[in-house]
């Protein structure tokens, strides 16, 4: 009896951790998507896109521990010393 009642926990469960796996999945897609169009922005200075990805409160801080809000790395992208690669 208890195999039976552990073949069936087994059959209940095997769904829902498939349907996990594919939910991960999903997040994982979705935050390369925003890397790379926040990359590709970034690039092209598209600031209008950037605005758009970027939450209003967003505290940036840079490679080198620059500390920006979000008004002030959006400035530093259309600088037009900075050509990022």
């Amino acid at each position: 009896m208890s195999r039976r009642y552990l073949l069936a926990l087994v059959l209940i469960l095997s769904p829902m951790a498939a349907a996990q796996d594919r939910s991960a999945g999903d997040e994982r897609g979705r935050i390369l998507a925003l890397e790379t169009a926040w990359n590709q922005a970034e690039q092209t200075k598209d600031i209008v896109a950037l605005d758009q990805l970027l939450h209003s409160t967003l505290l940036y801080v840079d490679y080198d521990g620059t500390f920006m809000t979000k008004a002030e790395f959006l400035a530093s992208i259309e600088a037009p010393d900075l050509h990022p690669t």
